[in-house]
């Protein structure tokens, strides 16, 4: 049996990161329907759920891009802002997320 070996081109595929994206992004997609799916829930309404959390409205975009910048910045968004100094901003988000 031919054993497979990786060689590399001499030429890049054109466009080959995009589709290795998309692809990605469709695998990751397929199996958390699958997992939904095995579990009881419906992933349609999962992923619309999902979907209008994160960016639904002008309210959820805020709060979605609070967080990831926080959650960029040093793990947990609450514990580096009390660590930086900024109990009261973190006060603020903590009462944006409860919402």
């Amino acid at each position: 049996m031919k054993r497979l070996v990786l060689v590399r081109r001499e030429q890049p595929l054109r466009g080959g990161q995009p589709l290795s994206f998309l692809i990605g992004l469709v695998v990751a997609l397929l199996a958390g329907i699958l997992l939904l799916a095995a579990s009881g829930h419906n992933p349609i309404e999962i992923y619309e759920r999902l979907f209008n959390s994160s960016v639904g409205s002008s309210n959820a975009w805020a709060k979605t891009l609070i967080v990831q910048f926080l959650l960029d910045w040093q793990g947990s968004p609450l514990q580096s802002l009390e660590a930086w100094g900024y109990g009261i901003l973190a006060l603020k988000v903590k009462f944006l997320l409860e919402q």
